[in-house]
């Protein structure tokens, strides 16, 4: 066997590696018990799902972020979350900060005098990113259309990014954002108001331009597993960062029925597994939903760096046993 070919093993049961600890990964939700309707009280809060054993999508934690102080607007803004640098950050009428693990709560009112929290009241922000530096979302502009908004790490002093304009038609709005750290571009989702028509992702640099687009058609296992394609069209948007895959997650009450899964998509729109959702999965509405962002300028991972080191040793390990040939 030649080096090239050792390579192309090793780099074969590498990606293989990833692809199975992808599966393993944490994927952080922002979620709304729409049951709740005493103004006193958060419905909101933050869900950590992950795939079982069985290979369904159930939660392993779940969190709520306390008490209103009264007179804020609870539905204007559900589910912009942000995962990075060992912190979760949720804009709803408050910001709220987390630890991974749901420790360290850290609250400051968003809908402040000084409107910190500048997209809300310009449209229903639902899901949303972060590069590390900035977060985003997506939503209405002052003059009508939509538009990508970028704000600091806790959500606050935000401004439009760039506007889509023609990107996103009149009777369509945007649902899902995610950010993609190999190609520094945001992939959205865009469809009709209502979610019930057809949707596509596009893939938008940090300037606006678009890169790549495509329309998805959702692989079905089993037709029961989604009775009604068309009612579930809207969702989040997260990018697993083991495997660049984006993963689809229908969000709103419809996510409360057991028939639903999560789709995973390449870049190109294939669809490359489906995910039932577990019996623990919660009652309450999903509407944001991330993986945490890697530190992309730091060390790697001791796990990385051994598997690099390993791939290297074997590299050479049979170049020399060639020559010696």
């Amino acid at each position: 066997m030649s080096c090239i070919a050792l390579f192309r093993n090793l780099c074969a049961a590498t990606l293989a590696s990833c692809a199975l600890s992808a599966i393993a990964s944490p994927l952080y939700l922002a979620d709304h018990d729409a049951s709740i309707t005493d103004q006193s009280l958060n419905p909101y809060g933050v869900s950590v799902a992950q795939v079982g054993q069985d290979g369904t999508l159930g939660v392993t934690s779940s969190w709520r972020h306390g008490p209103l102080l009264g007179g804020e607007t609870r539905d204007l803004f559900r589910g912009p979350i942000a995962v990075a640098s060992g912190h979760i950050d949720v804009a709803g009428p408050y910001n709220h900060r987390y630890n991974l693990d749901g420790t360290g709560q850290v609250s400051t009112i968003c809908l402040s005098p000084s409107g910190s929290c500048s997209f809300i009241g310009q449209g229903l922000a639902l899901d949303g990113a972060t590069d590390g530096t900035y977060n985003y979302t997506s939503a209405m502009v002052v003059g009508g259309g939509y538009g990508i908004w970028r704000t600091d790490r806790t959500w606050g002093q935000g401004s439009v990014l760039f506007e889509l304009g023609a990107l996103v038609a009149s009777d369509e709005r945007t649902f899902g954002i995610t950010y993609d750290a190999d190609h520094q571009s945001l992939w959205i989702q865009v469809g009709d108001f209502d979610g019930n028509g057809s949707f596509r992702f596009l893939e938008l640099g940090l300037d606006g331009t678009l890169k790549s687009q495509f329309v998805p058609s959702f692989f079905q296992p089993n037709p029961s597993d989604l009775p009604n394609v068309a009612a579930i069209l809207a969702g989040a948007l997260a990018m697993d960062y083991e495997d660049d895959s984006l993963w689809w997650i229908p969000f709103g009450d419809l996510i409360q029925s057991q028939n639903y899964g999560v789709i995973r998509l390449d870049r190109e729109g294939h669809q490359l597994s489906y995910i039932p959702l577990g019996t623990d999965w919660p009652s309450r509405a999903v509407f944001g939903a991330e993986f945490e962002l890697p530190q992309l300028n730091g060390v790697p991972e001791p796990s990385s760096l051994l598997l690099v080191l390993g791939t290297l040793g074997a590299l050479m390990w049979r170049f020399r046993r060639q020559l010696q040939a």
